[in-house]
Formats: structure tokens, sequence, C-alpha cells
């Protein structure tokens, strides 16, 4: 049986422990659960993920009408009466194909599980499980190159909360493209493909900022958990309304779906005020994040004074910034990152990483390795002028421990030496077309289609941590997977009732800037300058008059 961390049997007000035993991941949860703990901690692994239905304790902290967390009757009926189109939608039989491959491999053991089990039972017994069931099972995952080394390795926690960011943004793909269908969903722009970004999110800290491309969602969430140990219900909860624009949505209010922090989080979550909003552009997010690493020092030098510089490298943030490959071909990247190069010519302390995600697709463009090939290679004989003097990190762009790596490397670069870095993460697929609206078979052929569809990062990435990392079983995993996806369909329901702006004046408020009070001037500057203004109309009066009599005299 996995073994965790030591975890205290008695957990304080702050979930820390007051005494320590080493407990299995299954009784973490359930001594969370009589503890009413819904969060998942950075440290402490603590919730309740067991099913309602299923001889399991099931909980969440979302309150509806009837304050008991129940669906939505309306929104239930409508998905009742429209499953037939729902069950034909491929996002959703993707969904249901992971829960089928998880759920089967837990019924199988794990290697660790049968070499512990060796000494006490026959050969024979565990030879079935293991060799037919369950390897006909992972012949169909993608594997994970076990062969990589990696400079920094991800703890426990980190892999528990990249997973776990990682099924919450593939879970909102899923019910977003169902409230799309079912009329109540407004922004369908999906990341599946790309939720291994998460691992993003644990090296990230506090103090950072973040400026992220729209289909990194799973690195937003992973921050939240790990960073901030945000509670999960809310987390899938705000998600949820910024897909059905809800008028709670905490970014932007209603208008818009976007990632990062607005006006709604700021005070009663601070942590969040460093994750910079974010929309559906190209790029544009790049130079701001290129001022805020360009302004570190300067805040530095103003605030702290020369005496009071941070010493501590851990204290020093950096300016994260992410785009898609498409974004490359954007004035806005172009111009940050020739700044960025130029600020490191002038020795301009500029603390920037650049992250950007290759999945060969912008749309419907076909970038065909552009950037790792041409723009930004990742042979040395290869370098580019774009690239000289910027160090670039190469990632497996649906390997959480590779991108974990490489990402690490980077950001601690840019930490140490103040200056710019970049990261590309390649061979990413894109799943399920960049949006609902997508038609794919327009520039895309059915076999190819299929074969991005048949793409499951989630699946080779737990595979990965149960096998060689020892982290959970197929179990557990399966369990969490049904849990959160329950949690964000009753999200979905209850933002889904949520009021919305409709009239204008509410949408003005919400966009337009507040008017401001100009003060006056002081009395003197006034009096001043209604003076200079006379004599300024008088001078003209006086031209005016000249002007004339020359006019008459010629």
């Amino acid at each position: 049986m996995f073994r965790c961390r030591p975890v205290g049997a008695h957990l304080n007000r702050h979930g820390r422990c007051n005494r320590s035993h080493h407990v299995t991941s299954t009784t973490r949860y359930q001594q969370a659960q009589h503890r009413n703990c819904h969060v998942y901690s950075n440290r402490n692994f603590r919730n309740s993920i067991f099913l309602q239905g299923s001889g399991c304790h099931f909980s969440t902290t979302i309150n509806t009408n009837n304050g008991q967390g129940m669906q939505n009757s309306s929104v239930k009926d409508l998905r009742s009466s429209r499953f037939d189109d729902i069950n034909s939608l491929p996002e959703y039989q993707a969904q249901l194909n992971l829960s089928k491959v998880l759920h089967n491999l837990s019924n199988c053991l794990s290697l660790s599980d049968a070499l512990q089990h060796l000494s006490s039972s026959p050969v024979a017994d565990l030879t079935p499980t293991i060799d037919n069931e369950k390897l006909s099972i992972l012949s169909n995952i993608s594997p994970l190159d076990s062969l990589l080394s990696y400079k920094h390795e991800m703890t426990d926690d980190e892999i528990y909360n990249t997973l776990i960011s990682a099924i919450c943004t593939f879970h909102l793909h899923v019910e977003s493209r169902i409230a799309s269908l079912l009329g109540y969903g407004y922004y369908t722009i999906g990341p599946c493909g790309e939720e291994m970004l998460s691992s993003i999110g644990c090296t990230l800290q506090n103090h950072d900022s973040v400026a992220l491309h729209y289909r990194h969602v799973g690195v937003n969430i992973c921050r939240q958990l790990h960073s901030y140990e945000e509670e999960i219900e809310k987390i899938l909860l705000d998600r949820a309304r910024s897909f059905v624009v809800s008028k709670f949505d905490p970014v932007t209010g209603g208008v818009h779906c976007a990632i990062g922090c607005g006006p709604g989080t700021s005070n009663d979550r601070k942590n969040l005020n460093r994750d910079y909003v974010v929309t559906s552009t190209l790029a544009s997010q790049c130079p701001p994040a290129l001022g805020r690493a360009l302004g570190f020092n300067l805040l530095e030098t103003l605030c702290l004074g020369q005496n009071q510089r941070l010493q501590e490298q851990e204290q020093k943030p950096i300016s994260y910034v992410s785009i898609g490959d498409g974004s490359t071909h954007n004035s806005h990247f172009l111009s940050s990152l020739n700044l960025a190069k130029h600020a490191k010519h002038r020795n301009v302390k500029c603390p920037i990483v650049f992250g950007i995600s290759d999945n060969g697709l912008s749309i419907s463009y076909k970038t065909d390795g552009y950037v790792t090939k041409s723009l930004f290679p990742k042979a040395e004989k290869e370098k580019t002028p774009f690239s000289s003097n910027v160090p670039i990190y190469h990632a497996d762009g649906n390997n959480m421990f590779d991108i974990y790596d490489k990402t690490k490397q980077a950001i601690n670069y840019s930490r140490k030496y103040s200056s710019p870095s970049m990261i590309v993460y390649r061979d990413i697929t894109r799943r399920f077309g960049h949006a609902a609206t997508d038609r794919q078979s327009a520039y895309l052929s059915e076999t190819t289609i299929q074969s991005m569809i048949n793409c499951d990062v989630i699946a080779s990435n737990i595979v990965h941590a149960v096998e060689t990392k020892n982290v959970g079983t197929y179990k557990e995993w399966y369990e969490i997977f049904e849990d959160i996806g329950e949690k964000t369909r009753i999200a979905f329901e209850k933002a889904s009732k949520e009021p919305k702006i409709t009239e204008r004046e509410e949408m003005l408020k919400r966009v337009s800037a507040d008017r401001v009070v100009v003060p006056s001037l002081p009395e003197d500057i006034l009096v001043e300058g209604k003076k200079k203004k006379k004599q300024q109309e008088e001078q003209q009066k006086t031209m005016g008059k000249i002007r004339k009599k020359e006019k008459k005299d010629v």
C-alpha cells in the first residue's frame, strides 16, 4: 500500500499536524472528511473524494437553493432530455473512456503492490492480474519517457496538486462544451491536451507575477491549490461562473471569460492579485509582463531603499508569461522579447520567463514546428539571432515531470541573474478543437482528428505517478476523478442559476472607469492664468485690428 509523508492523527485549525504517524492516502481523506477539511492542500492532501452511491462519503461546500448542494432541477432535466446529444460529444466520450480506464486499473494491482504481496501470495495468482488485464490496458496508454533525468524532482504533494489541477481542467472543459450545447454556456475555448502544464504552477512562488495564455487554465488552478491553498469547490465554481458569464464571476464580473485575478478577488483573496487578467487575445499579455519585470528593480529601490535590497534569491520575484505557438508571430511578443534582450544587453535587470506551448496549430493554421525547428531550435548549433543571449529550455509538453524540471531551471536562472529566459513546451496535441464552433474537418482529416482525441495525457501521467513514483493508487485516482467530475457538474449547475448582466447601466458600471473629480487649481494660479488669458485675448484683438488696417490700406 502506498505510504505518504507523516500526517498527524489530529489536525489543528490550520490543518497542520499536532503529532505524526504514517497513514495511507485513503486514511488521509477519511480524516479530512471527519474534520470538514474541504481543501486539497499542498502540505496535507486532505479532502473527501468518496462518491455517493458507492458506499463512500461524498461532500461539497457548494450551496444551492436548498443548501445541500443538490442539482438544479431544470438543468438536470435538460441534461436528461438531451442525453443522446451529450453522449455524442467527443469530449464526453473521452471523459467516459478515461473513467473506464481508471476504473479498470483500480481493479488491478500496481507493480509495487504486486511485489509486496509476492511473499505471501502464489505467483500464479498474481500473474493473470498483472500480465493480462493490466498490461492490455496500459498498452493503449502513451508511455512517458522513463529515461529522462531531472535536476529538480517533484514532491508527492506537487504531483498530487498537478494531477488534480489537470483533472479539474479536463472536467471544466467537458462541462463547458455540454453547457454550450444545452444553451447556458457561452465560452468554449478549451485547454484539453495541455493539462500537464499544470505543474508550472508548482514552480512559481506567491510573490511571482503571472500572466497566462487563455488555454493554460491548469497552471492557474495549480497555483491556487499549491501556493494559496484555495478550496477546490470554490475554484471550480469560480471557473464555472466564467464559462456561463455569471454576474458573480470574480475575474470579469460577467462580461467575459478570462483567466487571472480581477476586482472581485483582490480584496478577499489578496494573494491572487499577482495573477493578472488575460483574455482571449494574441500575446497582449507580454508587454505588461515585461513592464512588471523591469519594474521589480525600480520597486526594490524606491520602496526598500538602497540599504534594504532583497538579499535572498528566493525573495526576488520574477514575471512569468505564457503564450501559444501561434502568438509568436504577434508583434506584442516579438517587441517584448526584443526589449528583454536589449535590457540584458544594457545590464538592466529584467527577470522575465517566456513560456511557449507548441501544439502545432494556431486555431486552423498549421505552424508545422516553426517554433521548435526554426524560431527557437533546441540544438546549440542552430542558434538564431532571436535566441542569442537568452537561454532557451525545451520540455516535453505531455510530461509533467519534464515540464516541472525545465520550468524550474528557467525560473531559477531568471531569479538568480535577474535576466530573461525562455521555455518551449513541445509536442503538445490539441484535443477537441480550438472551441465548440471549430470545424476541424475543414482543415484536418478524420483520422488526424481521432488520433488527437486519443492522446490522453492525464492517463499516462497517472500511470507514471503510480508505477514509478508510488504516488497514490489507481483506486484513489479513480475516486478523485469521479468526485471532481461530480463537483464540476454541481458548480456549473449552480453558476447557471446565478444572475447575469442584462442592463446597459450594469455593463457600463462594470467596464467603464469611474468618474474622478479633478481638484481645482490654487487661487493664485487661477488668477495668474486669467490675467494671461486676458492679455492673450487683448493681443489677438490688437493683431486683428492691425491686419484689417493693412488690408484696407492695400
